[in-house]
């Protein structure tokens, strides 16, 4: 697959995923188009730690926003006819407890595959990538959410501006 093909994929597949709030299914949707970009890049670029970045950081979080609603809704339901109260607290705060570990392990990533892709993209990586980190800390504080909207952002244009590795000389331009 070229390069521009692929990148459309993860933008696109980006975009939709942002979009997810209107529906679920575009979620899923934008999730297996930016990972099939993404995989498709990381071959472009004879890099495996691309995929893998964007595999673990997304499906990752995925899994564990699954299991949070999860641990919160059986967590309530269950606290309550338990322990009262006090349970239902209990297991929002477990909730809590596990989405912050899980958006510190997906800016983690994401920073990674921000700066594995730096070289073949402009300056905006590296911000991007930094984006995603703090965003990820100051997620407890509410505040991070929207600097995880703004990397989300910065990472389309990343992925958009990718450049096509150059063809040594005498060589038949074929990746």
């Amino acid at each position: 697959m070229k390069l521009d093909t692929a990148k459309i994929l993860a933008v696109a597949g980006l975009i939709l995923s942002m979009l997810s709030f209107i529906h679920a299914t575009l979620g899923l949707v934008g999730l297996v188009l930016y990972l099939a970009g993404m995989y498709h890049i990381g071959q472009h670029y004879n890099k495996r730690e691309v995929f893998r970045y964007a595999l673990v950081s997304t499906v990752g979080f995925t899994a564990a926003l699954i299991a949070i609603a999860l641990l919160v809704g059986l967590g309530a339901l269950l606290g309550t006819l338990a322990a009262g109260p006090m349970g239902v607290g209990a297991s929002i705060a477990a909730g809590l407890a596990l989405a912050y570990i899980a958006i510190l392990l997906m800016g983690k990533y994401k920073r990674d595959l921000m700066r594995t892709l730096a070289p073949h993209s402009s300056s905006i990586a590296e911000w991007a990538a930094r984006l995603y980190w703090y965003g990820a800390i100051l997620a407890i504080l509410l505040v991070g959410l929207a600097l995880l909207l703004i990397a989300q952002v910065l990472e389309a244009i990343v992925l958009a501006t990718l450049r096509p590795t150059r063809t040594p000389a005498g060589s038949s331009g074929t990746l």
